[in-house]
Order: C-alpha cells, then sequence, then structure tokens
C-alpha cells in the first residue's frame, strides 16, 4: 500500500503549482514542528513583484493569519485545501543583482558615487540613516518610502 503524503508536503505541492504558474522557481520544503508546520519557500533573484504576487497566491496554504511579532494570531481553516501554520517566503538577491542595484541608486543620485555595498558609510534616505546594504536591500524589495522598486524601475 503506497504511504499518503503528508498535508504539509500537499501544501508544498500546490505551493510549486502556484510558481509554476508564475514562473518562478525556487526551493520549496516542509516541515512538521510541535504544534504546526511550515512550508519554507528559498527564491534567488526573483523581483519584487513577483514575490508580491506568490505570496498573495499561496496565503491561501497558511491557516495562521495575524502578526508573528506580537502573537496576535488567528485561525482560518480551509478545509478544501492543505494547510500548514505558515508559509514562509525567503527571497534572496545574488552579488551581481546587489551591485547592479547599488549601480541604479548611484547613477540616481540616491547614493554617493563612492558608495560601496559593503562599506561602514551611512547614507540618508527620507531623513534615516542607513548603511549601503539595507539600502540596496530595501530598493530591490520595493521598501522604501516614496521610490520605485529597482525592478519596476529597470522594465
Amino acid at each position: 500500500m503506497k504511504k499518503q503524503p503528508s498535508i504539509p508536503a500537499l501544501a508544498a505541492r500546490a505551493v510549486r503549482a502556484q510558481m509554476k504558474a508564475l514562473g518562478i522557481k525556487g526551493r520549496v520544503r516542509s516541515s512538521g514542528y510541535t504544534g504546526g508546520s511550515i512550508v519554507n519557500v528559498d527564491l534567488m533573484d526573483i523581483p519584487s513583484p513577483l514575490v508580491k504576487k506568490l505570496e498573495a497566491a499561496v496565503e491561501i496554504y497558511s491557516y495562521d493569519k495575524g502578526s508573528r511579532m506580537d502573537d496576535s494570531r488567528i485561525a482560518e481553516h480551509n478545509d478544501d485545501v492543505p494547510q500548514v501554520s505558515f508559509v514562509s517566503i525567503e527571497s534572496r538577491y545574488s552579488i551581481a543583482v546587489q551591485e547592479a542595484a547599488l549601480d541604479k541608486l548611484k547613477a540616481d543620485g540616491v547614493v554617493p558615487m563612492d558608495a560601496k555595498r559593503s562599506g561602514l558609510d551611512r547614507y540618508e534616505i527620507n531623513g534615516e540613516n542607513y548603511d549601503a546594504d539595507v539600502i540596496v536591500y530595501c530598493y530591490l524589495k520595493g521598501s522604501i518610502k516614496g521610490m520605485p522598486d529597482y525592478y519596476s524601475e529597470i522594465n
């Protein structure tokens, strides 16, 4: 008799299908722990607008809604789809993409031309000081207030 896949494995399979439908490649793993289960998605160099679409598409596979920061969790179970406690999406960027984003920020005058991605210098954006690594990461994620993300500017 063939072993039936676990609920986390079925949820991971559903997440992979969503990724395929969006043309996203990445690594998907599922695991269980005491009191819950999780699907982890690891992405590399995926444009932030696509990551946001994926987050919206796979939200249904997570029954734990609310903030993990303050434990204000609300369980929303849906028996029509396989669900896990959390679907965690980790999006990373290669050195080449980070350097290209930094070059764009330099060209736009956001940071000085001599800024280094891994330097200790801090730069001001919207009245706040950040190091270049943080600025590049936030730019790639589209999370600098008042600035479009890197991917919307290059397309």
